[in-house]
């Protein structure tokens, strides 16, 4: 009887919780959400076709982010054991965390290189500027080192060229199957454009799309009452900032003090909002560096204050962010 009653009673007893790692609670901040739709219901035999064309597209680009943003990727995820460190490593596209200020979270990689992988870590704003070349500013080049040291472009399509050929065929294939003019132009179209890095033609013709039932969806950090939470180490960032701080000082919101929330002013929001448009207009017409140096000084940072009410949010669990689950199955193809 004594046996049965001890097993009984160890029986009755919670379960240890496990202690989350450090890195385990990093993952948490930012909940997985299963990006489905229903909407392909609705979508042609030919237009369901022509979708797994666009997904392998889309992973190419996935991994040309990768080696924009820090490198080869096999290179540092074969070193890392931990699992949930490799987790961390992939939201972030590198042992950089994106909401910190870009604080390294992996031993031994020092600080994020100022222009990530798209210029070489050890050039110097001087060196850049005595670089004589016409396309050093271009939005499709990067800058390497020649054998001998001095600075070179390449642009995007040879950089890129295994990636950027595969999914100009991708998108060519799906150019073929698509039932609306406008969609099968835009397609053709920017698919030469990948292999020229020429995309104006090609944007031109997304913005005359009428009628097509399948589209690209653009998602960025949005949300001046989100976004604050990350931080400011982009220049992304210190706009966010100088948003919220200008939007604070004129009344587009207010804080209770007692209560610790905050209330928009709606009648005020779009008055405040265009006062600060032309505000910015005028900086950037005028090319005052000054001016815009002392708005950037002034609010391009986060304040004490809104720094303890960031400091709530996170105490309370809630996610500072999320991660997409996503892919062919996860929509039904």
């Amino acid at each position: 009887m004594f046996p049965l009653f001890m097993l009984i009673l160890f029986g009755c007893k919670e379960a240890p919780v496990e202690e989350r790692s450090e890195m385990q609670k990093k993952v948490d901040e930012f909940v997985e959400v299963e990006l489905s739709s229903d909407l392909i219901t609705g979508l042609t035999t030919k237009e369901k076709e022509l979708l797994p064309f666009l997904f392998e597209t889309a992973q190419l680009m996935d991994e040309i982010y990768w080696m924009q943003a820090f490198g080869d990727k096999s290179r540092l995820l074969d070193t890392i054991k931990d699992k949930e460190t490799r987790k961390f490593i992939e939201i972030n596209y590198g042992p950089w965390e994106r909401l910190k200020n870009n604080e390294p979270f992996i031993e031994g990689v020092g600080q994020k290189p100022a222009g990530a992988n798209f210029y070489p870590p050890d050039m110097s704003k001087e060196e850049f500027s005595g670089f004589e070349s016409e396309d050093k500013t271009s939005l499709y080049t990067l800058i390497r080192r020649a054998d001998d040291r001095s600075l070179q472009t390449v642009p995007y399509h040879i950089a890129y060229k295994k990636e950027i050929t595969k999914a100009a065929e991708l998108l060519q294939k799906a150019a073929d199957l698509a039932e609306d003019n406008g969609f099968k132009t835009y397609l053709t179209l920017r698919a030469d454009a990948l292999l020229t890095d020429e995309y104006l033609e090609s944007d031109l013709a997304w913005m005359d799309m009428k009628t097509n039932s399948i589209d690209f969806y653009v998602t960025f950090m949005a949300g001046i009452f989100r976004s604050v939470r990350f931080g400011v180490a982009s220049s992304h960032g210190k706009a966010n900032m100088i948003r919220f701080y200008y939007f604070q000082e004129e009344g587009a919101f207010t804080r209770d003090e007692e209560a610790n929330t905050y209330r928009i002013n709606f009648d005020k929001m779009k008055e405040i909002m265009n006062s600060l448009a032309q505000e910015i207009i005028v900086i950037q017409g005028n090319g005052d560096y000054q001016a815009a140096e002392t708005l950037v000084k002034e609010k391009g940072f986060i304040r004490e204050g809104l720094q303890s009410d960031l400091d709530r949010i996170s105490e309370a669990g809630i996610p500072r962010d999320m991660r997409f689950h996503q892919g062919m199955e996860i929509v039904g193809l």
